[in-house]
């Protein structure tokens, strides 16, 4: 996504058209009434990339407090013994509905 921020960015600045309205190569719709300004979509696009840039990606931790993650048990199926995640609702051997106490 930054990266399509910044081409974005990228367009509307080097674009030559003289007015704030801009032109159909950077940010004025043909198709639409309504006016954009050229330099309040500069500063809009700036702020966006400078979130992107500021932000620090989460890593979620998605194992269970013992360590274990929740899918990651496995049961045999009643009907054909063929191991199933313990959360499976059917087996995806034989199609047996496999029961939540199993």
């Amino acid at each position: 996504m930054p990266e399509l921020v910044e081409k974005a960015l990228e367009r509307v600045t080097r674009c030559q058209c003289d007015t704030d309205s801009g032109c159909f190569r950077c940010i004025a719709n043909p198709r639409s009434e309504d006016r954009a300004s050229k330099e309040a979509t500069i500063s809009l696009l700036n702020e966006i990339r400078r979130v992107f840039l500021s932000q620090v990606p989460v890593i979620q931790n998605f194992l269970e407090k013992d360590g274990n993650y929740e899918d990651d048990e496995q049961v045999a199926c009643p009907s054909c013994d063929h191991i199933i995640k313990s959360n499976a609702k059917f087996c995806s051997e034989c199609g047996t509905k496999i029961e939540e106490n199993s």
